[in-house]
């Protein structure tokens, strides 16, 4: 019957409603099959049985008995006073194993409700919570017992042990080895998995085919007109007789208009005049059979379908295929995975304090070595102290004291000596204030000491001479390798390497394709070898880090990659920042230098990655970089109209940085400044992040507004003068993708300011002789040649009173030019 439009199923009294279907046939409820999910509830019910006799839920009945035994021991026991700390600190781990039920507990709620369970574990682990409970009160209020002390702890540390292994079943993804073959979606379970498998295919992994031939035999799904049914691997073809062709051989005719392309084809188009089928992508024919019922194996066939290095399985579906999981330490498609830097999040657990370097490897990470007088595995340094071998490398004459602040120790010269007390020659006596030392004729620092008449200088490293007023060149025993200049320094040198090698000593032979460059400067060559073509089908990624607190300057000497309008085939991309996830900067190809050869960032760290595809290749790229100080802001002038951005729009802009915009317009116009975006860190002071406004060109201009929150974009703001003052400032934390304002000269209005080059006329204010307007500022250029005189003489002044002219004033100045003079 029908109620209100909805159609429902009413059975009589003692009577059933039952649904049947028979010869292949379904019962489906919206798009899943109804005998599918009343066979998913029973396996559900059969594995809560399983759980409930498992090892990790018997044990609250287990432990229950043995609990009990320990609490008639506590309660037998006479005071001793002797096991104090140790009972404390079972208490303690009591405690942190009750954290952890807590949050099992919430777990185990999950799974009963996708289980549908009756809630018997639950129930367990709250009777398991009393006994814990209850013991804990127990020893604290007894605090003794050394008999039974051994005893308790070995129980605990089982149970733990089988809390452990209780949370890891729990938290294991069953999925991450994509066990579902054929196109199965694989569905995480407890302690297992479940694999939904397409139509074709059955089994716990879809690993078996399923017969269609048996199943559809004798309806109209199978074959007809006396054909005979061919069973393959995920389907079935019909061989038909002599009179007949089709997909199911269900057609006598010869051309394309006796019935549908999907009748006709199956997946392909029916051209005429005679019957031929054209297939689609991903379908074939076999033998004679003209219908497109074959699937193409793209896994087979191509070789790079899925991505390669590193390796992702390849799975064929009909008509297509997908490619599983990047795995663990690359994130992407399947496609094309990207290495995941774990190093830009949290230091990628490795130590903080003190701080460890973070090395990042394709799939994963390494740490690197303690420091100095701390021993660990680099996840964790503990501090074990440097004076105690070799006085820590200070000068005998030194004291070495424990200090991890401070590079682990620090030493101090004793008294009569200076230095800074590392080493050999740390500590040198003090030099004397009179004789040949008292004129200091050591340089740089250098030490002076009388011998006799003359004296002599003990220099700083880096330093030698009489005076100590050399520079040691640190270059002359030529450490820079594979060609590398060395640039002299301080106490120290700089190798600027060729494209092919990085490292202090340019040692290191960079990666042909991909791999992290840490040098403040370089050059990066891609393909290494000038002159040859980058090989087909590659995807090279290369993280560039500079010197934290500067950024990074890209000049491009060499470009050439294939071609396209929208560079599809080859590409150089380039991000602002350690990752594929930071702002894109472009996406390059062709001959043409990006950006015109250079692009800056706006942080110390550069993401490229260069994609190739399996056809034409061109002879690569060549980039230099180098760290430089951020510069933002400056002098906008000469443009009645324009528009300033943060820095590094429209991706996020950095912290830390303090941009001046002071902009000018022409004489006789004001400044209309119109936001086309604004995102900044919303705060409701407006201390952190913020965009300021002034009416005038100083920072003590009258301040028009201050801006960080970015719901709706503010109105446009006009000043009163031809000058506007633009400051951005972000502090040390969260960054946003900025502003972009525009701005626009508009006319000051009649008689309010201009460029006068004739030889004699007059200015007068605002609607005069009536009263000015309020809140203008007018400003007046007037010109004359050079050699010239310019007069002026006030007719008429009637302005607001102020003794020292702080309200309605006109302020007369005067600058030489090359042209002549300027009166404002």
């Amino acid at each position: 019957m029908t109620q209100n439009g909805h159609l429902v199923f009413k059975s009589g009294v003692n009577h059933n409603i039952s649904f049947q279907a028979v010869s292949g046939g379904f019962i489906n409820v919206g798009n899943e099959d109804l005998s599918v999910i009343v066979q998913s509830v029973k396996d559900n019910r059969q594995r809560i049985e399983q759980l409930r006799t498992v090892t990790t839920t018997a044990t609250p009945s287990n432990l229950a008995s043995r609990l009990a035994e320990v609490e008639q021991r506590l309660n037998s026991l006479q005071p001793t006073g002797q096991v104090l700390s140790q009972l404390t600190d079972i208490t303690n781990r009591i405690t942190n194993i009750e954290s952890v039920q807590q949050a099992l507990n919430i777990r185990l709620n999950q799974v009963e409700q996708s289980l549908g369970s009756s809630g018997q574990i639950q129930t367990s682990i709250s009777r398991l919570n009393s006994r814990f409970t209850s013991l804990r009160n127990t020893v604290r209020r007894y605090h003794r017992g050394r008999n039974i002390t051994r005893g308790i702890s070995r129980r605990i540390r089982r149970l733990e042990r089988r809390v452990n292994q209780l949370r890891s079943l729990l938290t294991a993804d069953e999925c991450s080895s994509n066990p579902c073959r054929n196109g199965g979606t694989c569905i995480d379970r407890y302690n297992g998995f479940t694999c939904k498998c397409p139509n074709a295919w059955q089994g716990v992994t879809c690993e078996l085919d399923v017969n269609e031939c048996g199943i559809y035999a004798g309806t109209d799904l199978g074959c007809q007109n006396g054909a005979t049914c061919v069973n393959s691997q995920g389907g079935f073809t019909c061989r038909c007789t002599a009179d007949y062709h089709g997909v199911l051989c269900t057609e006598r005719h010869d051309d394309c208009t006796g019935a549908s392309n999907e009748q006709m084809c199956g997946h392909g188009t029916c051209v005429n005049p005679k019957y031929t089928c054209i297939c689609d992508d991903g379908w074939t024919k076999s033998g004679s059979d003209p219908s497109c019922t074959v699937d193409v194996d793209e896994c087979n066939e191509r070789s790079n379908a899925c991505s390669v290095d590193p390796q992702v399985p390849c799975i064929n579906l009909p008509g297509t295929f997908r490619c599983g999981q990047c795995p663990a330490g690359y994130v992407g498609n399947g496609f094309s995975c990207a290495d995941i830097n774990e190093c830009a999040n949290n230091n990628g657990g490795c130590s903080l304090v003190p701080r460890v370097d973070c090395i990042n490897t394709r799939g994963s990470r390494s740490c690197g070595p303690c420091p100095s007088g701390y021993q660990g595995n680099g996840v964790t340094c503990s501090w074990v102290g440097l004076c105690g071998t070799n006085n820590g490398g200070c000068h005998p004459r030194a004291v070495c004291s424990e200090n991890p602040g401070f590079g682990g120790r620090m030493c101090t010269c004793g008294q009569g000596y200076v230095g800074n007390g590392v080493g050999a020659s740390g500590c040198v006596q003090q030099g004397p204030s009179t004789g040949p030392c008292a004129s200091n004729p050591c340089r740089n620092g250098g030490i002076c000491q009388n011998s006799g008449s003359s004296f002599s200088c003990v220099c700083n490293p880096g330093f030698a001479g009489v005076r100590c007023d050399s520079n040691v060149n640190e270059c002359s025993s030529n450490p820079c390798q594979n060609g590398g200049i060395c640039v002299d320094g301080v106490n120290g040198y700089n190798c600027q390497c060729t494209g092919s090698f990085s490292g202090t000593n340019c040692q290191e032979q960079q990666q042909s394709c991909g791999g992290t460059l840490t040098e403040e400067s370089g050059t990066l060559t891609y393909p290494a070898t000038p002159g040859t073509s980058y090989p087909h089908g590659v995807d090279c990624a290369w993280e560039i880090r500079g010197t934290v607190g500067k950024i990074l300057m890209l000049t491009f000497t060499q470009f050439n990659i294939e071609q396209h309008s929208n560079c599809n085939f080859d590409y150089l991309q380039i991000h602002d920042g350690p990752t594929a996830s930071q702002h894109r900067i472009g996406k390059y190809c062709g001959t043409t230098l990006p950006n015109g050869g250079t692009v800056n960032t706006t942080t110390h760290e550069l993401y490229l990655w260069f994609h190739s595809d399996e056809s034409i290749a061109s002879n690569g790229f060549t980039v230099t970089w180098r760290s430089v100080l951020p510069v933002c802001g400056g002098e906008v002038t000469g443009n009645n109209h324009g528009m300033i951005s943060s820095p590094g729009y429209p991706g996020n802009y950095p912290n830390d940085r303090n941009c001046v915009w002071r902009i000018s317009v022409d004489p006789g116009n004001n400044i209309v400044f119109a936001f086309a975006f604004l995102n900044l860190e919303s705060h409701v002071n407006c201390s952190h992040d913020y965009l300021q406004i002034r009416d005038g060109s100083t920072d003590d201009s009258r301040l028009m507004g201050t801006y960080c929150n970015s719901s709706i974009l503010p109105a446009p703001l006009t000043t009163t003068s031809p000058h506007g003052y633009v400051l951005f400032h972000t502090d040390h934390s969260v960054t946003r993708k900025g502003f972009q304002l525009t701005y626009a000269g508009v006319s000051a209005g009649p008689q309010c300011g201009g460029t006068l080059t004739d030889a004699s006329g007059s200015v007068m204010s605002p609607n005069y002789p009536s009263p000015y307007n309020h809140d203008a500022s007018c400003v007046w250029v007037i010109s004359v040649h050079e050699g010239d005189q310019i007069t002026l003489t006030f007719a008429a002044m009637d302005l607001e009173h102020h003794y020292d002219c702080q309200y309605d004033y006109v302020l007369v100045r005067i600058f030489s030019c090359s042209n002549g003079f300027f009166f404002i």
